[in-house]
């Protein structure tokens, strides 16, 4: 029995010893290319070499590179060139040294060990190399410690080159090993403070000067660069990825999702290159492109890495299949990619699956049939445009919007769209209309803000054009000064004539503002002596990325609104003196960047009681019944079947109604760019659902035209048509306003 187990200890003990002789005699690949360890500039120079430290006694055998700040960027370390590792270990943090092989008749011999120290422990953020390993000239082997005891100073890595193969045990000539910090020498246990002790020349005279300096000449790595330069004939290599493609989204995957995809890719030349795109190529169900975004014109300086993110629109049902790519400047497409050192053909690809989520529908293109009864086009020089439209007693229509881009245009059109009487409403100061209602005496109010200042007019005209009253300015007039960032955004007059008003005061100009809602008895009209008649404020504190699109008067004389809170679509419900009944969101919770916020923009109270709101969701056009109490019924999103993959543009809810079927109208405005992530042509496209949100009919209005064509507003006519107002561009560049009469066939 002792037989056997010594026998099976020798041959443990023997095969061990084998392992460590193959991974030593591994050879060691030729060093083509040289670098410094960290990316940027080499600097700043803490510790230069051949200099004299007191506090260790030697002069300094590499170089130390200062990264102060390293305990909130994580600085990689590269090796200078490809190699194999001869000892990693922690020694003041980290500690690694590389063997390199020069290239044949190299004036500085045939191996050199560069040196490594104060990076990250293993464990603690670094990375563990092994004895044999084969490092890449483009893959990092560990990143700078932010630790104290790692440096015994401020954050820097020290950086040195010795002469010849690696070397074990200890130089006779200081009684410590091979490949410290300094030329310390110990005789008898004591160290020598002499600096003028001639080992210190000798052991000086084994190491490198790592960069150019007037004290030493021409650094070892300089100096290798150039030699490659003028004696190898000199060709691109093309870029390398250095990590694997990642889809950052998590599974699963539906029509409609914008996900993200991330690499990295690095430059391995000696001078920059430039990549004309760089993208996340792909390939939908039907073979056809769907590209990530394309990021242009990318120079990546000599040895340093670009970080790819993109992001994309899933527009097809199936199986996706994505890859990294790049194009030249000679305009060719590299769609395999070379791989860094330890990736693999699976770490350059990716494939996804996409389904459809429940309450999804597609539109099929040109659904349903519509007609066109009549098309105006009214304006001028400038910018024009309608932003509402109701209709009269009349069988006309009234008109609110800008003219030549700074004024408040209102104007009336007769029952077969022809022009009758406008008014324009602007003077010193810019103004724009930001909404109308219809008023009890065949009337309209009109809230209105000027360009800059940021207040709130309020003015009621009445049938005939005249002005009866006005209010300028209102907000500060009745709350003080101080409001100079007041955004109007809707006006009702309730069922006792009163007028409501909802309004914004910005607190970021990209992250929302805080929302008032302010009920104002003007009717009959106040005399001007007696603006500061009011009878509730109430606000909604600052919430991030917040906003009241739509505001109703509710059946029960109270009020509901809905708009966005915190990226999602946000709805609420008031009692008649304005206290707060419920209010829920409706979305996915998420938060980022990548255009998947949700929003509401319109609120219509049904026949049940209930609500129906139409907004968007990601990149679709979205529309969800709630019951009195703002509980789901259903929830549904609309998108074109002809959209394209590439499209980065959102499909926007304009305008929504409730038709008199109980079913709904919707115009939105969508992309119809036709090249890929372009931000082009806009198009309305106004389609008709039932009761359940299910479409019947779709119309695309301007699909053709290299241009805008986009309706702010659409009312259903007295005769069950439909009437859309916007703008559309003209030749000479500028906005005209559009208004269009559809009738069902």
């Amino acid at each position: 029995m002792f037989k056997n187990v010594k026998y099976l200890l020798v041959m443990t003990l023997l095969v061990v010893f084998v392992s460590i002789i193959i991974a030593g005699a591994q050879e060691v690949p030729v060093a083509n290319n040289f670098r410094f360890p960290l990316e940027g500039d080499w600097s700043p120079l803490w510790q230069d070499f051949d200099k004299w430290n007191n506090q260790w006694n030697g002069y300094h055998l590499g170089e130390d590179v200062g990264r102060g700040d390293a305990d909130k960027k994580n600085y990689a370390v590269y090796p200078m060139a490809d190699g194999i590792v001869k000892f990693a270990d922690i020694v003041l943090g980290y500690t690694v040294i590389i063997e390199h092989k020069l290239p044949v008749n190299d004036p500085d011999g045939n191996y050199v060990c560069s040196v490594y120290y104060h990076m990250k422990r293993p464990g603690e953020g670094g990375i563990k190399l092994t004895f044999g390993e084969v490092v890449s000239i483009d893959s990092p082997i560990g990143y700078v410690s932010s630790k104290w005891e790692d440096h015994k100073s401020s954050p820097h890595l020290h950086f040195g080159i010795r002469k010849g193969h690696y070397k074990t045990g200890k130089d006779p000539r200081t009684g410590f090993w091979y490949y410290p910090g300094y030329t310390v020498i110990k005789k008898d246990g004591e160290v020598q403070k002499d600096p003028d002790d001639p080992i210190h020349k000798q052991i000086l005279a084994d190491w490198f000067n790592p960069s150019t300096d007037p004290k030493n000449g021409t650094g070892f790595i300089e100096r290798h660069i150039a030699q490659i330069e003028q004696t190898t004939e000199i060709s691109k290599t093309p870029p390398v990825i250095t990590s694997p493609l990642k889809i950052t989204s998590a599974p699963p995957y539906y029509y409609g999702d914008i996900i993200k995809a991330e690499f990295i890719i690095a430059n391995r030349n000696l001078f920059p290159i430039t990549l004309n795109v760089l993208t996340v190529g792909g390939r939908d169900p039907d073979d056809q492109v769907a590209d990530f975004t394309h990021r242009q014109n990318i120079i990546i300086g000599p040895f340093e890495s670009y970080n790819y993110e993109g992001t994309l629109a899933l527009r097809k049902l199936g199986k996706f299949h994505f890859f990294c790519t790049y194009q030249t400047s000679d305009r060719n497409w590299n769609t395999c990619v070379d791989l860094g050192y330890g990736l693999t053909d699976k770490d350059r690809t990716k494939d996804i699956v996409v389904k459809m989520k429940e309450g999804q529908y597609i539109v099929p293109e040109g659904s349903g049939k519509i007609n066109i009864e009549w098309e105006k086009i009214f304006g001028g020089y400038g910018h024009d445009r309608a932003d509402f439209i109701v209709q009269k007693g009349d069988g006309g229509y009234l008109v609110t919007g800008i003219k030549g881009g700074e004024n408040v245009w209102v104007f009336k059109l007769d029952e077969r769209g022809r022009f009758e009487w406008d008014r324009i409403f602007g003077g010193k100061k810019d103004k724009f209309a930001y909404s109308i209602v219809r008023t009890g005496d065949e009337g309209c109010a009109v809230l209105a803000c000027p360009k800059g200042e940021g207040d709130i007019y309020l003015s009621k005209i009445d049938e005939k054009s005249n002005v009866k009253w006005k209010k300028t300015p209102f907000i500060s007039a009745l709350f003080g000064r101080g409001y100079n960032k007041n955004i109007p955004d809707s006006i009702i007059q309730t069922k006792n004539g009163y007028y409501t008003i909802v309004w914004g005061i910005e607190k970021d100009r990209y992250k929302g503002k805080d929302c008032n809602i302010f009920k104002y008895s003007a009717y009959p009209p106040p005399p001007e002596d007696n603006i500061k008649r009011r009878d509730y404020r109430i606000v909604f504190p600052y919430r991030p990325y917040t906003a009241i699109n739509s505001f109703i008067q509710t059946k029960d004389g109270g009020y509901a609104g809905a708009g966005r809170s915190n990226r999602d679509a946000w709805v609420f419900k008031l009692d008649e003196r304005g206290n707060l009944e419920w209010d829920k969101t409706h979305g996915e919770g998420r938060d980022d960047e990548c255009y998947d916020e949700e929003e509401a923009y319109s609120l219509i109270q049904t026949k049940d009681g209930g609500y129906t709101i139409a907004g968007r969701k990601t990149r679709d056009i979205w529309v969800f019944k709630l019951d009195e109490r703002g509980r789901v019924e259903w929830d549904k999103t609309f998108t074109r079947s002809n959209r394209k993959e590439w499209s980065i543009q959102r499909d926007m809810v304009a305008s929504f109604i409730q038709t008199n079927d109980g079913g709904y109208a919707v115009a939105g405005n969508i992309d119809v760019s036709k090249t890929a992530y372009s931000v082009g042509p806009r198009a309305t496209w106004v389609f008709k659902l039932d009761e359940r949100g299910r479409v019947e009919w779709d119309k695309i209005f301007g699909e053709e035209a290299d241009g805008i064509t986009i309706a702010y507003s659409i009312i259903q006519t007295k005769d069950g048509g439909y009437v859309l107002a916007g703008r559309t561009n003209t030749k000479s560049g500028g906005d005209d306003v559009w208004v269009i009469k559809l009738k069902e066939q």
